[in-house]
């Protein structure tokens, strides 16, 4: 009727009659140890009024003193001690017994497990531990032995061992069937369990019976669902363990269900069954033990299958390693040959570079020379037509030999690696201006018809590399014009950010077959050979340059109808107004009147190209110096403080760089103007001289348009030009006639210094500009007027009426300087 699990009262009465002739005294026994208070009415003494009563107290929640007889049970005296003796006697010496062999289990478990360390057996003994703590405490033998005066601690110590046994059962479950090896999805679903359980023992402490064997009910279910599904798994993985654990749990439900039934009057009691409890628990913990013996066995089994596989891998290893030393051993070699072959590719390549700008100072210090003096006497009308015309061939041959000189050391760039992407900001419309007149003339010479149509509106002002879009640009060009006979070339733009060209001939056209290698280095075609040779160099110089700003460049073509070549780059495009794109070029003829006096040093230690940059300065108006090395230039940069300074940077004594350096370090140096002339093309060698305080690179052999125009862009100078002065040409002729007619130039020669003239006319006769200016700022002293006179014919380059003038003069003079 109650078992200790609820907290109603019950009331039993009943009647005993002892027939017997004895006196021996009786005792009643009250099962189980689990009920908090019992109260025990006996009746002493009955009259027809009142009955009295002799009422005995004990409980569960009582101290154990309170009980009539020492026992794990309720007894109360009543009579026959000596029947209940032996009934204690039987009870207790199974029990004993039982205790004992579940002692002596946990002693010897707790040996395998110091010796073994496995964590199932640590599980396995902890559950066997609090198994028959849970076990003293519902017999009573812990309240009896352990904690007889803490009834407080004994009526919550039983729910607490319960839950702590049902707690280690699951996680011995989990370990010792490989639940999270066998099935990681339940195993998830043990844990979450295994969390559950361990709040209701925490909770157990706390609360009554009645609540905590609701919960414990209502969490049996998910533990035999536990239990079950994770020896089904095991067994459905052929884990032959687990035969020991079901056996174990199989035989313990047994037992219970039959004591269920016997306290529910459906089975007679018997001795062996009020005790099948115990048999039971030992039969479930033997069983258990057997299952870890036979798991360590197993796990022995495979460590030696471990041990026998390890020596075969270390064997395997053993000789992979002897493999692995042996191919170290070559790859040693192969790196140490690698390191060989590095240095001096290395070596090879710094020799290269070296050789390559040597090789490019040398070809290009002649060559300016040979073009830039060339172009000075192009411009000279005193010289006769034939001979101007020798000097244009003169100046186009040195500039074909300058193209073929650049196409191949950009090439040997390419293939050192010393191409950088410079990027600088541009008109975009001043490029394609420019690069349409370069080229018109040479269209129209074959017949050909050259224009350039804007697609859409393409930007202004934009940033990229200015100088390779110029020479993919001519190279494009030069090919379309030399391979059409007739016809026309049309360059077209289009894009934004985005740009895109297109170059289209009615040229002669590519074959097919050839089109695959257009683009390769040194294959020039053998179709176009028929027509005009060529090194094979220009498309693929161009193809890098084109891969280097972003794009891809792409042909089309036909056999006698002409080609397409579509390339496309990646600019940045920018609103700045303030860039100079005016450029003057070889129709500059003086400087603007009312301009100071502008001071140019020109320091370079080859005499051709120092003279040459001297002379183009002088012609045009401007007072230059010049120093053969860096140390001259910095002496007279002090002297002298420049404008301007031309500097070559390559010289004996002190090079350009180390002049350059000490210049603009100091204030004054910080406005002088410093350009780098060099014959280097190589770009890693432009930016050390940027970095040396260089404000801009001019590459030789120079351009004379270049010169002038970098000049006006970083000094704001004026010129004045050919087409502005071209309609008074000829009044500035007959002027000057005039001029010397009413200043009567020939008399007032016969008054100055017998050494001034003959110095002026060697001078004009070598048409030696400089020599002519010092000489006419020495006569300038003695007469101002015949020095002005003098300074307009040299300012018009007439050195033909200053010739004319000796000639006609009626002084004659000796070379000698003596009069006749």
């Amino acid at each position: 009727m109650n078992f200790g699990n609820t907290t109603s009262d019950y009331w039993l009465r009943f009647t005993m009659k002892n027939e017997t002739i004895s006196t021996t005294k009786w005792r009643l026994e009250i099962d189980p140890a689990s009920i908090n208070y019992i109260d025990l009415y006996m009746p002493t003494m009955s009259t027809e009024q009142t009955t009295v009563y002799d009422i005995k107290h004990t409980g569960n929640a009582l101290p154990f003193s309170t009980r009539d007889v020492a026992h794990q049970n309720f007894v109360f005296n009543l009579w026959s001690l000596e029947a209940f003796s032996d009934k204690v006697t039987s009870e207790q010496f199974v029990k004993g017994l039982y205790y004992g062999i579940m002692l002596l289990m946990i002693f010897s478990n707790f040996i395998i497990y110091v010796s073994l360390w496995d964590i199932s057996y640590l599980y396995y003994l902890l559950t066997l531990i609090f198994f028959n703590l849970s076990s003293l405490t519902i017999e009573g033998f812990a309240h009896w032995y352990l904690w007889a005066d803490f009834p407080h601690w004994n009526s919550i110590a039983r729910p607490f061992f319960i839950s702590t046994a049902i707690l280690f059962t699951l996680m011995f479950t989990r370990s010792f069937l490989k639940v999270n090896i066998y099935a990681p999805k339940f195993d998830r679903f043990i844990i979450i369990l295994i969390g559950l359980q361990s709040l209701l023992t925490i909770f157990s402490l706390f609360s009554s019976y009645y609540t905590y064997f609701i919960l414990l009910s209502l969490i049996l279910i998910p533990f035999l669902i536990a239990m079950i599904g994770a020896s089904f798994i095991a067994w459905r993985n052929k884990y032959h363990p687990v035969l020991y654990f079901i056996t174990a749990w199989t035989v313990l439900l047994i037992n219970i269900f039959i004591l269920i039934l016997v306290r529910i009057n459906m089975l007679p009691t018997h001795f062996t069954i009020e005790h099948g409890i115990h048999t039971s628990g030992i039969f479930l913990f033997l069983l258990l033990s057997l299952g870890l013996t036979d798991k360590v066995k197993q796990l022995e089994s495979q460590i030696e299958n471990d041990n026998i596989h390890l020596k075969k891998t270390q064997h395997d290893l053993a000789d992979l390693v002897e493999l692995l030393s042996n191919r170290t051993h070559e790859l040693s070699s192969t790196v140490e040959k690698l390191e060989i072959a590095k240095t001096e590719a290395e070596t090879a390549n710094k020799t290269k570079s070296k050789f390559l700008a040597g090789m490019s100072h040398e070809l290009r210090t002649p060559l300016n020379a040979v073009i830039g003096f060339s172009q000075l006497m192009e411009s000279n009308t005193v010289m006769p037509d034939t001979h101007r015309k020798y000097m244009t061939i003169i100046n186009r041959s040195g500039n074909h030999l300058l193209a073929l000189i650049n196409n191949i050391l950009e090439m040997a760039k390419i293939e050192t690696g010393q191409i950088l992407f410079m990027q600088t900001s541009f008109d975009l419309h001043h490029v394609l201006d420019n690069i349409k007149n370069t080229f018109s003339m040479e269209a129209q010479k074959k017949g050909l018809q050259l224009s350039y149509q804007l697609l859409n509106h393409i930007p202004q002002y934009i940033q990229a590399d200015e100088d390779k879009l110029r020479q993919i640009l001519s190279n494009l060009l030069s090919n379309a014009i030399k391979f059409t006979q007739k016809g026309q070339v049309i360059l077209r733009v289009g894009g934004s950010s985005h740009l895109f060209f297109e170059i289209e001939d009615t040229g002669i056209g590519i074959p097919e077959s050839e089109l695959a290698t257009i683009f390769e280095a040194f294959t020039p075609m053998r179709y176009s050979q028929q027509t005009r040779g060529g090194t094979g160099l220009g498309l693929a110089i161009s193809r890098h340059f084109v891969q280097m700003m972003g794009g891809d460049i792409t042909v089309s073509s036909q056999v006698g109808k002409g080609s397409i070549l579509r390339f496309n780059i990646m600019v940045k495009v920018i609103s700045n107004k303030n860039i100079q794109s005016e450029t003057y070029g070889h129709s500059i003829v003086e400087l603007q009147p009312d301009q100071p006096d502008y001071r140019i040093l020109v320091v370079e230690d080859n005499i051709g190209s120092r003279i040459l940059l001297k002379k183009m300065l002088e012609m045009i108006g401007f007072t230059v110096r010049e120093a053969k090395d860096g140390k001259e230039a910095i002496s007279i940069w002090q002297e002298w403080q420049p404008h301007l300074i031309c500097m070559d940077m390559r010289m004996p004594v002190m090079d350009g760089y180390e002049a350059t350096r000490q210049i603009k370090a100091t204030p004054q140096g910080l406005s002088t103007v410093v350009f780098a002339m060099t014959a280097s093309s190589i770009e890693k060698e432009h930016v050390a001289m940027l970095a040396a305080g260089c404000d801009d690179i001019i590459v030789k052999p120079f351009q004379y348009n270049l010169v002038v125009d970098k000049i006006a862009q970083y000094l704001g100078v004026r010129y004045k030009t050919e087409h502005q002065s071209l309609a008074s040409t000829k009044n500035d002729k007959s002027q000057s006639q005039e001029t010397t007619e009413n200043l009567t130039i020939p008399t007032r020669l016969a008054t100055i210094p017998i050494e001034w003239r003959d110095d002026l006319h060697d001078a004009i006769e070598r048409i030696d500009l400089s020599m002519t200016n010092e000489i006419i700022a020495k006569i300038r002293s003695h007469d101002a007027s015949l020095a002005n006179a003098l300074t307009d014919l040299v300012k018009l380059y007439r050195f033909d009426v200053l010739q004319d003038i000796f000639e006609e003069s009626l002084v004659p003079f000796s070379h000698g300087g003596k009069q006749e």
